[in-house]
């Protein structure tokens, strides 16, 4: 038997999602999507102790992007856990992007020059993958594959929709079916070029200045490059991964059972074992979605759990999420902070979503959602 257990950890205001494979007695694997939380460091911490035991190994940390409330609980879970592999937007010759994109998120109120320090994991030995945007090189449905090594490497740069697989076959059938994952960066490239004209504009040759001169001019020049930014992406969410996880193949009639922790619910069937995870993707935008929907081609019908982005966020999330899943009826979910000052979720978000009959897991820092899925 094959199982999955997933778990949408009760992290309050921040995003900290894991899943471990269990193949057999003392063959088990580890992936990790984003760790942090704004106002509930103790909630995160206990979920890491509750989830993994010292030095348990994690096959990969999945980034979506850079905000605290995603990548600040790293610092403990590497404490607790030995990570061999990390996978994040692009960053090389970009860092400049996302020095601004935090600059915009913080209100305009303060620069933050060390956004993501990869140094410090390269030293260790851990290898780093960074996901290209979805209109760089666009390789339509996952047509590039890597096996991941549980000793880290080199670090390399894949394209959007490149399949990750980390385990072997699915034992218990004769198939050769095996889990995967396909990150999917919803920043478009065009759209960065755009936002590095607008910079150029303001102060010249800003995206390869050095450290010290790009923090004095975003100090002195902050109106004209959060005006910039705004003018390309809207809001400060634009950088964000969205990851895949589930069978790699749609044609696939497997017996699986899913069972749950929300209300007992037990999904039975051959094809929804699968998870969309979103991050903070701005998923209101139409070319993203249709980006979106041509990577996963027919591995959509796989899916059968749903990330909203952004804690459930009018402003990231529409009803056009239902046209992606040809109106199936799905599980969604999001996570969020009791009483943040956000005024997340949208209720009528929410309602607009159960109106179709679809289920919505609400998971705070009080309640947690556990899926266990048996495979074979």
């Amino acid at each position: 038997m094959y199982r999955v257990v997933r778990g949408i950890q009760p992290v309050g205001q921040g995003t900290f999602y894991t899943e471990i494979h269990n193949i057999k007695a003392g063959d088990e694997h580890c992936v990790v999507f984003d760790c942090g939380s704004k106002g509930g460091m103790e909630c995160l911490e206990k979920s890491i102790k509750d989830t993994f035991i010292k030095d348990q190994v994690i096959d990969a940390l999945v980034i979506s992007h850079f905000d605290k409330d995603h990548v600040n609980g790293i610092v403990h879970l590497d404490k607790r856990c030995k990570i061999r592999n990390i996978v994040i937007p692009q960053f090389s010759n970009r860092k400049w992007f996302y020095i601004v994109a935090d600059f915009v998120s913080r209100g305009g109120r303060s620069v933050n020059m060390d956004v993501c320090n990869l140094t410090i994991f390269r030293r260790r030995g851990i290898r780093t993958i960074e996901v290209k945007p979805m209109d760089d090189e666009d390789r339509g449905n996952g047509e590039r594959t890597i096996e991941l090594s549980l000793e880290g490497g080199e670090s390399i740069t894949i394209s959007s929709g490149t399949r990750i697989k980390l385990l072997g076959s699915i034992n218990g059938n004769d198939s050769n079916a095996k889990w995967m994952y396909m990150p999917i960066n919803c920043t478009l490239g065009k759209d960065i070029a755009r936002l590095e004209a607008k910079l150029n504009a303001v102060v010249n040759g800003f995206a390869s200045l050095s450290a010290d001169a790009m923090k004095n001019a975003i100090e002195n020049h902050g109106g004209d490059i959060n005006k910039a930014y705004k003018d390309v992406f809207g809001n400060s969410n634009a950088s964000s991964l969205c990851l895949y996880s589930g069978l790699d193949d749609a044609r696939l009639q497997i017996p699986l059972c899913i069972y749950s922790t929300a209300l007992y619910w037990r999904r039975n069937g051959n094809s929804t074992e699968a998870c969309l995870y979103t991050g903070d993707s701005e998923l209101r935008n139409l070319t993203k979605l249709s980006c979106i929907d041509r990577m996963l081609g027919t591995l959509k019908m796989r899916i059968g759990l749903v990330q909203i982005p952004h804690h459930g966020s009018i402003e990231n999330t529409d009803t056009g999420i239902f046209d992606l899943f040809l109106n199936r009826i799905m599980i969604f979910f999001m996570s969020y902070g009791i009483g943040n000052k956000y005024g997340h979720p949208s209720q009528y978000l929410i309602d607009m979503l159960r109106i179709k009959n679809n289920r919505v897991v609400e998971v705070t820092q009080e309640k947690r959602y556990v899926e266990m899925i048996e495979i074979g």
